[in-house]
């Protein structure tokens, strides 16, 4: 899983009111799925995900010098 989130946060990102919203949309994919994408389209980042582009920004900087 993408995101080691833990229950009182993810409630807090997302109401019943919310989940229901996206229950139509994502009723047919895993569990896992369905959470990471529902993340990703709030916009929700963590530490990796920041650590990981700062990486790779370092990668490509030296790559080219």
């Amino acid at each position: 899983m993408l995101y080691d989130l833990r229950p009182k946060l993810v409630y807090k990102l997302f109401s019943a009111k919310k989940i229901r919203e996206y229950y139509v949309i994502y009723h047919t994919y895993d569990i896992e799925q369905a959470a990471e994408r529902m993340i990703e389209n709030i916009g929700f980042e963590t530490d990796i995900n920041k650590r990981a582009y700062e990486l790779l920004k370092k990668l490509e900087y030296a790559s080219k010098h």
